[in-house]
């Protein structure tokens, strides 16, 4: 298993678009879902008749609560919460686009297995040769090593992104290595 640093430079608005829509909507059913079991619950415990008991003594001369009408509110403001949500994450990766092109993007350290039944050098060439491409590999996120290793990521219409290994650098050699002070370590 070896450790690769990996820079994402660009998010696809449009899958930002499809995935943010779904599950904001998703969010948004959940929320609604929950504000009507406390509302029907608060409804139940008789909270809203003694509120209005007090008002009318107050001198309020109608109280009371429109059980359908709270209802389609809270449904229109949950559209309106999924909707704004959506277009916040779409500006979002608009933003991060922007943003990467100047600071070239965020990098992200991760855990790379080589598939099962291959080896880096058994690609169809010469192991070690220029021209030989290394077999795909699959990554995982993971705590960064001191070997980290730079790979970019072209955006990608799949879940799982297969990254080509770099060729591993050659030894240095030893015995000097036309340092001008020797060699320290």
């Amino acid at each position: 298993m070896a450790r690769r640093r990996m820079v994402l430079r660009r998010i696809d608005p449009f899958s930002v678009l499809k995935f943010g829509a779904v599950a904001n909507l998703a969010i948004a059913a959940i929320g609604f879902v929950a504000l009507l079991i406390v509302l029907r619950a608060v409804l139940g415990s008789g909270i809203v008749e003694e509120i209005c008991a007090i008002a009318s003594d107050v001198g309020f001369l109608e109280c009371g609560v429109d059980q359908g009408g709270l209802t389609r509110t809270l449904a229109i403001l949950a559209v309106v919460w999924a909707v704004v949500q959506t277009a916040l994450l779409v500006l979002l990766a608009f933003l991060h686009n922007l943003i990467a092109d100047l600071t070239g993007g965020i990098a992200v350290v991760m855990d790379v297995e080589t598939p099962a039944g291959t080896s880096r050098g058994a690609s169809g060439g010469a192991a070690g040769t220029a021209d030989a491409v290394p077999p795909p590999v699959v990554a995982r996120p993971g705590p960064a090593g001191p070997n980290d290793q730079t790979t970019t990521v072209e955006p990608v219409d799949a879940i799982e992104a297969v990254v080509q290994p770099r060729p591993t650098p050659r030894p240095k050699p030893e015995g000097g290595g036309g340092k001008l002070f020797g060699d320290r370590r």
